[in-house]
């Protein structure tokens, strides 16, 4: 006997506003969830992929390895989604001094609420507009609102869940 086991969403999500401010007066926000503390005071942001690690070198927008000591104080840093776990790249951040973290996802994906190490705001993709932005301007600050509980679409497959057997691989449906 097999047993397959999926997992779905809840009818609930923590939602918050991420608010991007920049030099000239630009702005950019886009809605994400959270269930840590937002961050009211705007806030220095950094692309992941900028910031020395502890082992030496950059490159590492999906936050994989441990941000060298001071790398990202009272910066809020942004990562992308993918590879390790989402909490785990929180941690990788805190370890530089991080303030926060901006979790992204690179495309159309499922937001989690996860309960991470420091404030954290997770947002959909696709990540362009949002990329642009961080990019394409100077003194990017951020800020966004503690998540309120909001009713959503429940029972979404989660990007995590098993997909079980299907006629095509031989499995019964």
């Amino acid at each position: 006997w097999v047993t397959t086991v999926g997992a779905s969403t809840g009818p609930r999500q923590f939602a918050s506003n991420l608010h991007l401010t920049a030099d000239g007066g630009a702005t950019f926000d886009q809605s994400g969830v959270t269930l840590t503390n937002g961050i009211s005071s705007p806030t220095p942001v950094v692309m992941a992929a900028t910031l020395p690690k502890a082992g030496g070198g950059n490159e590492d927008p999906l936050c994989q390895s441990d941000l060298a000591p001071g790398a990202a104080t009272g910066k809020i840093v942004a990562c992308q989604r993918g590879t390790n776990g989402r909490i785990d790249k929180g941690r990788r951040v805190l370890a530089g001094g991080a303030a926060g973290m901006i979790l992204y996802n690179a495309i159309k994906q499922d937001q989690e609420s996860d309960n991470h190490y420091l404030p954290a705001i997770h947002i959909d993709g696709p990540s362009a507009p949002f990329l642009a932005f961080v990019t394409g301007h100077t003194n990017v600050k951020a800020a966004w609102t503690n998540g309120v509980a909001t009713p959503t679409q429940g029972d979404v497959m989660a990007s995590f869940s098993s997909r079980g057997p299907s006629v095509s691989n031989g499995g019964d449906l």
